[in-house]
């Protein structure tokens, strides 16, 4: 707790707004009394349809599911004629009978969440979060909107449908999921820890840029591309990340609007997150969890691409049960990955990567070239800095704020933005000379003027103190 404090802040002055069968896992001893799951709990949305957050994001749709809501939003500020109107705003759900505990505990699991995904950065294969922003007292992540196709698919889960997928596709899916993972593993990214097929968006549309300059194969307009979602929710709620639950929690499954849900069970004097079925072994006994975890979790999601099968067999309610033996290429793959020893597995998805790319051109594939990371504009970083101090993170914000005014020295809600971050970390005298900057700019900047006055005063009572002791 003492750690989350020193971390996680609070709000002080203005900002400017963001612009816009193989071998199997063992019969887990902990679990083999494990209890039902217990009853949902009714969500209780406090926004409804028609409802603007914030006064600036109409909502157009809501998506209740496992910790978290989710409202499509129409954004009414977005003056940027290449910024996407349409967005998605992710906040932790209220439930009816949720007691404080339990209440503090999933919002301190959502800070924990955003901050993972901020730091994430932009790729073609992970759901952008565009910024973290504060509205009625909760945290929002702004994140990009992925819409259905003309069939309603948007998810993994759509395309199973009884019937395996085509190889080819499963190929192409598999490679772009490794290419997204190993771009969060190298923004530091621990473990996603509830991968399954929810979470594993389908995209057929690349934020307006010519299809040639992303990915040189033309068939991916036709199937699709990854995009991964549900970074750091299920990992908060290992022992190791000191976020405790109370007892009434124990294996509990939050349902979403798809069938499937997040399970938080409890083993030993900690808790782990997961759904049924794509937990690896080591997790469950409570050992922890890293990235050959994740192989395990997303070996699942190989089977039921290769099978078609959106359900899956399972021992006391959370264990996979042994798989059948599929005939198909992949076959050697999928057991690799769900070896019960992690060590056994593939011990990173770069590997992964180069049997299913191996497989794609024997296949008669084109495999994509290397997706190259694009580098963040100045609004971008300024927006990332904008998270981060809503994330009480002053001094990863100031960072942030740097590197925007690098790029663009211009703007007076950088400068604004910058001058904040320096209060919120007590040095006033500094922030002062950054309101100054923002205001020689855009003199109408009437937060520059607040925060300064705030930032005199603050100074005052500084140099105050100093002259007592």
């Amino acid at each position: 707790m003492n750690l989350w404090r020193a971390l996680f802040g609070s709000m002080r002055r203005q900002s400017a707004a963001p612009t816009a069968s193989a071998s199997q896992p063992e019969n887990i001893p902990a679990l083999r009394n494990a209890p039902a799951p217990l009853a949902n709990r009714k969500f209780e949305s406090p926004f409804k349809i028609g409802d603007r957050i914030g006064g600036r994001y109409e909502v157009r749709r809501i998506l209740g599911g496992g910790m978290g809501v989710v409202y499509v939003v129409y954004d009414h500020e977005a003056r940027n004629v290449l910024a996407p109107k349409i967005l998605a705003l992710k906040t932790f759900q209220d439930r009816s009978g949720q007691n404080f505990a339990e209440q503090h505990a999933l919002e301190r699991a959502f800070e924990k969440e955003a901050s993972a995904w901020i730091a994430l950065d932009d790729h073609l294969c992970i759901v952008q979060a565009t910024s973290v922003q504060k509205f009625h007292g909760r945290l929002f992540i702004a994140m990009e909107y992925i819409p259905p196709d003309d069939r309603g698919r948007n998810t993994l889960r759509h395309f199973l449908v009884g019937h395996p997928l085509p190889l080819e596709q499963v190929l192409r899916w598999g490679t772009q999921f490794c290419h997204g993972m190993e771009h969060a593993f190298s923004k530091g990214v621990l473990c996603h820890r509830d991968i399954k097929p929810d979470n594993i968006l389908i995209s057929v549309y690349f934020k307006g840029l010519p299809l040639p300059e992303i990915i040189p194969d033309n068939k991916m307009i036709t199937i699709g591309c990854v995009k991964i979602t549900d970074f750091g929710l299920a990992g908060v709620l290992d022992q190791s990340m000191d976020v405790e639950l109370p007892e009434g929690l124990t294996a509990t499954t939050e349902k979403n609007a798809e069938g499937g849900g997040l399970t938080v069970l409890r083993v030993g004097k900690g808790q782990v997150g997961g759904t049924p079925g794509y937990v690896a072994p080591e997790v469950l006994r409570g050992d922890g969890a890293d990235v050959r975890s994740d192989v395990y979790s997303f070996g699942v999601v190989l089977y039921q691409m290769v099978t078609g099968n959106p359900s899956l067999p399972l021992v006391n309610r959370y264990q996979l049960a042994p798989l059948a033996r599929v005939d198909s290429v992949l076959w050697p793959v999928i057991e690799r990955c769900l070896q019960a020893e992690a060590r056994s597995r593939y011990q990173s998805f770069k590997l992964l990567r180069d049997e299913l790319e191996d497989l794609l051109r024997r296949a008669g594939g084109v495999v994509s070239s290397p997706l190259e990371i694009k580098e963040l504009n100045a609004a971008e970083w300024s927006n990332k800095g904008f998270s981060w101090s809503n994330l009480g993170r002053h001094d990863v914000a100031l960072a942030c704020y740097d590197r925007a005014l690098g790029i663009d020295g211009s703007s007076g809600s950088f400068w604004l933005n910058k001058g904040k971050a320096l209060s919120d970390l007590g040095r006033e005298e500094e922030a002062i000379v950054c309101f100054d900057r923002a205001l020689e700019i855009d003199p109408t900047l009437a937060a520059a003027f607040n925060n300064k006055g705030t930032a005199a005063l603050a100074s005052r009572a500084q140099r105050g103190s100093h002259c007592l002791l």
